[in-house]
């Protein structure tokens, strides 16, 4: 067979057990073809042929999306004669991303920005808007953009990429890795495409006509930044801390401060061998981003439910004062998106104590690695110096520790009242004649 099926691996007779990432065993011939066009572009099929079929059959074996000994193929590009069989994936491999995003009526976008890094030379997922569509479809920031509506990007410059989103009316879908999942498949010289067998399939919620004020929301259109502004040489490093929680310690280990006069969040004081330390977060630290949300326009009260939002691990982008400083004076707003980004994640605790305190354990330098995607914008608020008088402040301890273990670390630090101090007589004596 010379046509797409028959390079893309089909054989007479195969049976289709998914399609598309969903299975379609017993379902009606109709409702399998609508599955299968519901890509435009491409299907993504998972079949036995009748003799692994029957053994399957006979063995009452389940076939899964992820499976071990899978071969998998695909449509060779124009030009090709053969093919393509992908190295099998494990089944605790990351998951690559197949984002559907619907516009909303009234919208000028999908909101998000992208952009195109010229020594990685791929299309990165720049910004994404809170509360958008894209943010609803599982876009995030740092994303590696794969395919764009079954396309690849490889090879593509950052115009030709925007022009083929722009084209959309409706919606538009993307294929995308995180920076952990790239960094596995690259070590790995695995390609990922759409139809690969582990992919997670995401979607923010079509438009309704009875719905549709209701689902009204901001968007941002992709900027088409064929050159945005370098990031300079000498820029000092913002980081983005991953913090995890070890299972032998007590929250995180840090404490989150609120400037009430100028509405400036930044870290207070990081426990010496917690999971914050280890992640990278220093005292002093400003707060660009929680959980990839930008929130210095933030409440605190906001600020603290983002970083609770996520059970055991919170993303904080920081940034000291000095580095605060030389981006603000450029105008150079801070992302998560910027090439010069620190990732540092929490180690794993390796050693506890030996006074048997198992909520404090040591734990070892930030595992840190530099982000692959830049952009600038400008920033729409002044910020200010973290502030040095504890009357200006806000504070929220976000250890979890109970009410007995925070009494137990503030009353050491209590003022002793003389007057409760006992005297005996002749301190008395000497007190009034000093009188």
């Amino acid at each position: 067979m010379e046509g797409p099926s028959g390079l893309g691996g089909l054989r007479d007779d195969d049976r289709v057990i998914f399609a598309n990432g969903e299975e379609v065993i017993g379902k009606s011939y109709e409702d399998i073809l609508n599955i299968i066009k519901s890509n435009p572009r491409t299907a993504e099929l998972i079949v036995l042929d009748v003799e692994a079929y029957n053994i399957f059959k006979s063995k009452n074996v389940e076939v899964t999306v992820v499976q071990e000994n899978a071969e998998l193929f695909e449509t060779p590009l124009p030009g090709a004669s053969n093919p393509i069989m992908s190295t099998v994936i494990a089944a605790n491999a990351p998951h690559p991303r197949h984002c559907t995003l619907h516009k909303v009526p009234h919208s000028s976008g999908f909101g998000f920005t992208m952009r195109y890094d010229k020594t990685k030379k791929h299309e990165f997922i720049n910004d994404v808007d809170s509360d958008g569509v894209a943010q609803a479809a599982g876009l995030k920031a740092m994303d590696r953009i794969v395919e764009v509506n079954g396309l690849s990007t490889d090879g593509k410059q950052h115009p030709e990429i925007v022009d083929i989103i722009k084209s959309c009316l409706s919606e538009v879908t993307f294929l995308v890795l995180d920076p952990e999942a790239d960094e596995y498949y690259s070590s790995r010289n695995i390609s990922i495409t759409s139809a690969s067998p582990n992919i997670k399939y995401m979607q923010s919620t079509p438009h309704r006509p009875d719905t549709a004020q209701a689902n009204v929301v901001t968007a941002v259109v992709p900027s088409v930044q064929a050159s945005a502004p370098d990031i300079p040489a000498d820029a000092p490093q913002p980081r983005l801390c991953h913090v995890l929680k070890w299972p032998h310690y007590e929250g995180y280990g840090f404490n989150l401060h609120f400037n009430k006069l100028t509405g400036i969040e930044y870290i207070g004081e990081v426990d010496n061998r917690s999971p914050a330390e280890s992640a990278g977060l220093k005292n002093g630290d400003r707060v660009i981003e929680v959980n990839e949300i930008n929130v210095q326009e933030a409440e605190h009260a906001q600020i603290v439910k983002i970083i609770k939002s996520i059970p055991n691990e919170t993303k904080l982008l920081v940034v000291d004062n000095a580095g605060h400083d030389f981006y603000h004076s450029r105008d150079i707003k801070i992302v998560s998106g910027m090439s010069n980004v620190k990732y540092c994640k929490t180690k794993e605790e390796n050693n506890v104590l030996p006074n048997g305190d198992e909520s404090r354990v040591v734990g070892q330098q930030p595992d840190c690695v530099q982000n692959a995607v830049t952009t600038s914008r400008h920033p729409d608020r002044a910020q200010f110096p973290v502030p040095t008088s504890p009357t200006e402040t806000g504070t929220t301890d976000i250890l979890g520790l109970s009410a007995a273990a925070y009494r137990a670390t503030i009353v050491p630090k209590r003022k002793k009242d003389p007057k409760l101090q006992p005297m005996d007589m002749k301190q008395k004596y000497n007190i009034l004649n000093e009188l």
